[in-house]
């Protein structure tokens, strides 16, 4: 089988590929929709569930240990890392979409350069 002149056999590199069929690395559009989702969700309207999961905090003890890597964790760490604003208040930065997308650009380009 040859998918654009490359046989199985030929060790060819993934950026090779992507620049031949002219296609983003997947990770970064998973990455533009986790950031479109997440600000969808806080611009919605104070009682609804999908917002209330973007800022929930758990009250109580936790495990002993190292915790674990969440969604929320993750989001949480890029978000502050990339706009150096505090995700705790993400509800007031989405509230703009169009400044929301910029915060999100300077998001996904912090990331971009950690990895």
């Amino acid at each position: 089988m040859r998918i654009l002149r490359v046989f199985y056999t030929n060790l060819v590199e993934c950026e090779v590929i992507l620049v031949r069929t002219g296609e983003k690395e997947i990770v970064d559009e998973i990455r533009k929709r986790k950031w479109w989702w997440i600000g969808h969700f806080a611009r919605r309207e104070d009682g609804q569930l999908a917002k209330q999961a973007i800022t929930f905090k758990m009250e109580g003890q936790r495990r002993v240990g190292r915790p674990r890597e969440t969604w929320a964790r993750i989001a949480k760490r890029e978000f502050e890392g990339g706009t150096g604003l505090d995700f705790d208040h993400v509800t007031q930065h989405a509230s703009s979409p169009c400044q929301w997308r910029q915060r999100v650009d300077a998001v996904r380009a912090w990331t971009a350069h950690r990895d």
